[in-house]
């Protein structure tokens, strides 16, 4: 098993300045942060190395074949530690949204920001991506599939009539939602249009800033042009 990598794989990337993303790399690692830094330090200077480091931010240097080689070292329980990664990051909600609409360009300078880095919440999800679409074909060593994995995690995100709020918080990822679960992400969409007053709409909210106003909802369009590529999810996604 490559040592330290795994926790690697799964968040995909990270930022060292961010106390907050280290504690959630150690857990993965289940080890301290210093002894995980260590190790991946050695592999990112291998020729051709896995990882690599750009300012404070980790990442993986080709994802899709990292994922390919090496998803087999995956046990169930880094995927327990992976999913509580998930859960705890993607579901923070964010803190701008205590802000009025008209103050919300404001919210890093009045701290109202996300404990976890945006380069932590994109590696989680572009490692669910991974995980929902290729793990399965690349001998993954578990003893739940990774599409029921995937379709799982994005239901507990967006599912049981997640609030304005929750879609809110998760709009930035939403394309990767879609693209790592389109029966979870399409079910939690058309139930949240069925009702009389749908949560979805407050990513159509504006937020004033000195440049003009904007939502959210950009990218809940980008999530359903993903999936209307694939003919399976058209009439779906067009309805």
């Amino acid at each position: 098993k490559p040592e330290g990598f795994v926790a690697a794989l799964l968040a995909g990337a990270w930022n060292e300045s961010n106390e907050m993303d280290k504690t959630v790399i150690a857990r993965i690692a289940g080890n301290d942060y210093a002894t995980f830094s260590r190790t991946v330090v050695a592999w990112k200077n291998l020729p051709a190395g896995p990882v690599k480091r750009i300012g404070d931010t980790w990442m993986l240097s080709a994802p899709l074949q990292a994922w390919s080689l090496l998803a087999r070292f995956v046990t169930d329980h880094d995927l327990v530690q992976f999913e509580q990664a998930v859960r705890d990051v993607l579901g923070e909600e964010d803190p701008a949204l205590d802000l009025p609409p008209s103050e919300r360009w404001l919210a890093e300078l009045k701290q109202k920001k996300f404990r976890y880095s945006d380069d932590l919440r994109r590696g989680l999800a572009d490692s669910l991506v991974l995980l929902g679409v290729v793990a399965d074909n690349t001998g993954l060593q578990s003893s739940r599939r990774g599409v029921d994995m995937a379709y799982m995690l994005v239901n507990s995100l967006l599912g049981n009539s997640a609030d304005g709020r929750r879609w809110a918080s998760v709009s930035s990822v939403l394309p990767k939602l879609a693209e790592a679960s389109p029966l979870a992400f399409l079910s939690a969409l058309e139930e949240s249009l069925r009702h009389a007053h749908p949560e979805i709409r407050a990513l159509f909210d504006g937020a004033e800033g000195p440049l003009g106003g904007g939502g959210r909802h950009n990218n809940l369009l980008w999530a359903l042009e993903i999936l209307a590529w694939e003919p399976e999810y058209l009439g779906r996604v067009s309805c």
